[in-house]
């Protein structure tokens, strides 16, 4: 009879040993399902946020190629200028 005794304590403690693991991976993946949403919230929002910049991008790398030609054709004459000067 004891040792039926000990066998369902026994028993009960695994039991309650595994309901113990099973609600902590439970919660274990409540916690990455969140996180997992909150990161494709994150990155659908930098998605959004990077298109609407795209054509103001566009447009100001426009400028900067145009103003960067601007600057070799001036630096081509100073330096002619230059070569002009010492002769």
């Amino acid at each position: 009879m004891q040792s039926a005794n000990k066998e369902t304590a026994t028993r009960k403690q695994e039991l309650e040993a595994l309901q113990k693991r099973r609600d902590v991976t439970r919660s274990a993946v409540a916690e990455m399902t969140q996180q997992l949403q909150e990161a494709k919230e994150k990155v659908a929002k930098q998605i959004e946020t990077s298109s609407g910049k795209k054509p103001e991008h566009e447009k100001t790398r426009g400028k900067l190629l145009a103003t960067r030609e601007e600057y070799k054709v001036a630096l081509e004459k100073f330096t002619e200028i230059q070569k002009l000067a010492r002769y």
